[in-house]
């Protein structure tokens, strides 16, 4: 696994995160 790709998939890790609290903290509002 070259380090570019494991770049690229932490960022995708961490994107998703991002997402996902965003939601969790969506529905806390709601």
């Amino acid at each position: 696994m070259t380090a570019d790709r494991k770049r690229d998939t932490r960022e995708k890790i961490l994107l998703g995160g991002i997402v996902v609290k965003a939601g969790l903290s969506k529905a806390d509002r709601a």
